[in-house]
């Protein structure tokens, strides 16, 4: 099943996260890398439901809202809140290859940069 999603609300959400990129926003939902991107382009109208409740999960917006139906607009905080949490649950599942250590390392910066108040260690 496709579905519809309004370009301009997704970039709106992705700026409020305010350190969040196209491509971390794909990864973090677990989609393709670019599918994002070619949607905020215009080349692409048209994506699978998953994809679009993962941009939704991910970004802690509602499906409706994202495709113009509807729904509240979210808050640039809850916004910040939804990507540290997708953050952590991707560090958490998909440890890094390489450095010993360096999934616990970058959890420890996510849990430093919550205390401080910051939304996380920035985009990849």
């Amino acid at each position: 099943m496709t579905h519809a999603l309004d370009p301009e609300r997704l970039v709106h959400a992705v700026a409020l996260a305010e350190d969040l990129s196209l491509r971390e926003l794909d990864r973090l939902s677990g989609n393709a890398e670019s599918i994002a991107s070619r949607v905020v382009a215009g080349s692409s109208v048209r994506i699978e439901l998953a994809t679009a409740r993962g941009w939704a999960a991910t970004l802690g917006a509602s499906l409706d809202w994202l495709s113009g139906l509807g729904g509240q607009q979210p808050d640039a905080e809850h916004v910040r809140q939804a990507v540290l949490e997708s953050r952590r649950r991707y560090a958490a599942e998909h440890p890094p290859r390489g450095r010993r250590g360096a999934g616990k390392r970058v959890l420890s910066l996510l849990t430093k940069n919550r205390q401080n108040g910051r939304s996380g260690s920035g985009s990849a």
